[in-house]
């Protein structure tokens, strides 16, 4: 899976991954054209049928079937079977999927990136670039139906097109930093809601094979299939707020005194408001705290970098040595033996094999240690790329 089918760098060209996060990423959506081949490494329709071919996998919570804006009840494409445990589970039933597929439904499998190692790579970039954990799904759509209508996701989105055409619509409106709890994302609200809250129509984009549309956390928008068969993947990829730092603090505070206190009578409002300014002048210090700060960092980095990453190379049994590419404004410059690497954290002069090596990192998002083969000095030139900013250690 360390084997990187494309790059995060590669999925945005001609667009440089610097001019991405400077003027779209948060911003604004952006639809980037590529060739019919872009893609044609990371997914098809023959691997569609490899996937549901797995039967077992696909449930009703696994597989969604939608029809017209709805998604259907797992009841209407799925049969009940007992699984090995001998428990009462529903899996989805091929003779019910196709008849919804005949009739124009979307079919949308989850958790894709847990069955293509080509998924996960571009998971696993995806998560290097934006720094939060990204999952994947896929579309299976037929043209002239939709599948959802009007929305906005809680996530970034981006889309690839494998194959066919499907035309999307973007819209003005977009939600306030939505987060998936009851109120603050899209399926907490009526269909009316939405059509009165997405705004003008802001652009209609006729995605192909190769091309790339991204849409920031709360975009409103919609999609149809525009000629014949489309097959797109959605990747999304969340990122922490302060409601995460929040819930993570909860162990800190209920280990205060200060917050197991009772309050005040509230017939007693100089006493009550008092108690309230107490609570916030210490929840203000532990949230300052700098133990807590590094301790919520690392919470955040463990979250971004937990899944998609190579876990196993039996018959080695030995623990991987994973490394992320930080890769956003670095760039190597000279030749010869005159080479300075440069990052955010500065700029370092490197010896040739050291160069070297710095080039075939900055070809990649990720790597595992044991891909550099029997470098010699590779320690060390890991090391010295580590405090160069260069690289970090997953």
């Amino acid at each position: 899976m360390s084997r990187q089918s494309i790059t995060f760098r590669e999925m945005l060209a001609p667009l440089p991954a610097e001019e991405f996060f400077d003027g779209w990423k948060d911003r604004q959506p952006i639809h980037l054209p590529g060739g019919e081949d872009k893609f044609a490494s990371l997914f098809s329709w023959p691997e569609v049928n490899r996937l549901l071919d797995m039967a077992n996998v696909w449930s009703g919570r696994t597989m969604k079937i939608v029809m017209d804006g709805a998604a259907l009840a797992p009841e209407t494409f799925c049969r009940p079977i007992y699984n090995r445990e001998g428990e009462h589970v529903m899996q989805a039933d091929p003779a019910r999927v196709r008849r919804h597929l005949r009739d124009g439904a979307t079919m949308v499998l989850d958790f894709i990136e847990s069955f293509s190692p080509a998924v996960a790579s571009v998971c696993a970039a995806l998560q290097v670039w934006f720094g939060g954990p990204a999952t994947c799904n896929l579309y299976c759509s037929w043209e002239g139906h939709q599948g959802f209508h009007a929305h906005f996701d809680t996530t970034d989105v981006v889309v690839l097109q494998i194959a066919g055409r499907k035309t999307w619509r973007v819209y003005t409106g977009r939600f306030e930093n939505p987060v998936d709890l009851p109120g603050y994302e899209t399926t907490g609200f009526p269909q009316d809601y939405h059509e009165h809250n997405k705004g003008d129509l802001l652009a209609a984009l006729d995605m192909t094979p190769g091309d790339l549309l991204y849409l920031p956390r709360g975009q409103y928008h919609e999609a149809l299939a525009a000629g014949g068969e489309s097959l797109h993947l959605t990747f999304d990829i969340g990122q922490a707020t302060g409601h995460d730092l929040l819930a993570n603090l909860q162990h800190r505070i209920v280990d205060d005194p200060l917050f197991r206190m009772p309050l005040p009578s509230f017939d007693d409002a100089e006493a009550h408001d008092a108690h309230l300014r107490r609570l916030a002048d210490r929840a203000r210090e532990l949230v300052r705290d700098p133990d807590a700060t590094a301790l919520f960092q690392k919470a955040q980095r463990q979250r971004a970098f937990l899944f998609c990453y190579p876990e196993f190379g039996l018959p080695d049994r030995g623990d991987p040595v994973l490394y992320r590419v930080r890769g956003l404004a670095a760039r190597l410059d000279g030749g010869g033996n005159d080479r300075v690497l440069h990052t955010r954290a500065g700029a370092i002069a490197l010896e040739s094999a050291e160069a070297s090596l710095a080039e075939w990192i900055l070809s990649r998002d990720f790597f595992e240690a044991g891909e550099l083969g029997d470098r010699s000095n590779r320690t060390a030139a890991l090391a010295k790329l580590t405090e160069a900013g260069l690289i970090e250690r997953i």
